[in-house]
């Protein structure tokens, strides 16, 4: 999970803006890792790099998960 929530926020920089943290410290992983797919957008429009490279960390961040 931490390789890619620092790999999304190296990228966006916008993880502390994010859902992310406050999931996290409630303990639910799955949901964190779910929001990455949300950030696939750049002035309105989807971007299919993005979406490959989100769907890359969500996969990541799940690695492991029950």
């Amino acid at each position: 999970m931490l390789a890619a929530f620092v790999s999304f926020d190296f990228n966006t920089g916008a993880y502390c803006r994010s859902a992310i943290p406050a999931l996290v410290a409630k303990g639910e992983d799955r949901a964190a890792c779910a929001q990455l797919s949300r950030w696939v957008y750049v002035r309105g429009r989807r971007v299919p790099g993005l979406v490959n490279r989100r769907a890359a960390e969500r996969a990541l961040c799940e690695r492991g998960l029950s």
